[in-house]
């Protein structure tokens, strides 16, 4: 079975009806492939038509009689030769198939992974299919996938309902890919979506329909695998971390949590997903992960903040004890901690052990905080003689954005100028807000 899509073509023998038949089907190869007189412009291929849909157009016209293409293949090679992604990409289909150039399985390969290393969706569900390395399989498809690619999307749902290539069967992400994948009415994708989600509960198919409506594609951009970028989820011999934490998505595969929370783990994970801790700042606690995750992104506040603002805070407390995601609700208190600490707010909203890394959310849902600590009632207790309550502290908006700066990460930075209910606010954050698990 071939490994691409099939698409309704124009034949030879419906060309050859009439030269106005020809003359069309040229057109729409100029449309989509414009042969210009320097190699850039004859490589600037347009969006008109997808890569696959050009180079299938081309394989028909060369069938016609008396037909040589030899200068726009060559030109198209020329194009992939200086960088262009759909131009390797049609170049990678040449080869593969033996269209102009002898069939070359080896080579079509090559020119698939430097078209996915640009960004290109179609490469990288084909490299993904084509590579014979588990890790690399996931990854890309997941790459192809984030930009909205259906059958990259159809494939990953296939792969963690099944639990091949390493992967651990996980039914809520294989629900998650096939819900997106069926939005477009894909047959396929609806049947397999229905199937795996019988086999969730009520709550975990809202959960997950709740992420799936907040998700959003991707613009394609260069990107390189590394192995110790992604791995397959497998099974822990220790099943149980050390310690739990909370975070959330603020780019994309870039998540923000508590340095105290990973700091000398052996082995991270972001639900379950293996991650790498990117960049940290242990002394105002910080932490940068890195995991290829799907989901939307948390957008940071862009205005200061107020003490007397209501506050929620979102996160995976008590892990073990209470099930699944948690939100409570409080309000900005003062705007220094302890000893007049600037780097840190008070806030009234209760924090538990795990909630730790987790979001501090404004009345519009947008980060204001990042959770750090509760006062250790205790000990204040045999120094004051009383119980505090309702103490606890996050850092603030200005130290997060130093460290997302100093870390290179794009983030968007919007006005909260809307007041959102507690419900919305809770399903908005659902969607960005993860759990880290720690083994030492």
């Amino acid at each position: 079975m071939s490994i691409f899509l099939n698409t309704k073509l124009l034949t030879g023998n419906q060309v050859n009806k009439s030269f106005k038949n020809l003359q069309l089907l040229i057109l729409i190869i100029f449309t989509s492939l414009p042969i210009l007189a320097s190699s850039q412009e004859s490589a600037g291929l347009s969006n008109q038509k997808s890569p696959h849909e050009t180079y299938e157009i081309l394989k028909s016209m060369s069938k016609l009689p008396n037909s040589d293409w030899t200068s726009t293949y060559m030109k198209i090679k020329k194009g992939a030769e200086e960088g262009y992604p759909r131009s390797q990409y049609i170049l990678g289909r040449m080869y593969y198939d033996g269209l102009y150039f002898d069939k070359d399985k080896k080579t079509a390969i090559e020119w698939f992974k430097k078209s996915a290393e640009q960004g290109e969706a179609e490469s990288q569900l084909i490299f993904g299919m084509l590579t014979n390395e588990p890790k690399e399989k996931i990854f890309w498809k997941t790459e192809a996938a984030n930009q909205g690619h259906r059958t990259a999307q159809i494939s990953l749902g296939l792969l963690y309902s099944t639990g091949s290539h390493g992967i651990i069967k996980n039914d809520q992400t294989a629900y998650f890919w096939l819900l997106l994948a069926a939005v477009g009415g894909n047959k396929q994708a609806s049947d397999l979506r229905d199937y795996v989600g019988e086999s969730l509960s009520n709550q975990q198919r809202i959960d997950v329909q709740n992420k799936a409506a907040n998700w959003k594609p991707i613009s394609n951009h260069p990107i390189k695998y590394s192995d110790d970028m992604v791995s397959p989820r497998v099974e822990s011999k220790k099943q149980t971390s050390d310690i739990t934490g909370t975070g959330f998505r603020v780019a994309r595969n870039a998540f923000v949590t508590n340095n105290h929370v990973v700091q000398d783990c052996s082995k991270i994970l972001v639900n379950g997903a293996p991650a790498k801790i990117r960049s940290s700042d242990s002394k105002n606690d910080l932490a940068l992960a890195q995991v290829a995750l799907p989901g939307p992104i948390a957008a940071i506040r862009s205005q200061r903040v107020s003490v007397g603002e209501p506050l929620a805070i979102a996160g995976y407390p008590l892990r073990g004890l209470l099930s699944g995601f948690n939100m409570t609700t409080g309000n900005l208190s003062s705007l220094s901690g302890i000893g007049g600490d600037t780097r840190l707010s008070q806030i009234t909203a209760p924090v538990q052990p795990g909630n730790s890394g987790g979001p501090v959310l404004d009345y519009s849902g947008n980060i204001m905080g990042v959770v750090v600590s509760k006062l250790d009632a205790l000990q204040t207790a045999k120094i004051t003689g009383d119980i505090p309550q309702n103490v606890n502290f996050s850092i603030n908006l200005g130290v997060l954005r130093s460290f997302l700066d100093a870390s290179s990460v794009e983030y968007d930075v919007v006005p909260s100028d809307k007041t959102l209910p507690t419900t919305v606010i809770a399903d908005k954050a659902k969607g960005f807000t993860v759990l880290f698990e720690c083994w030492k």
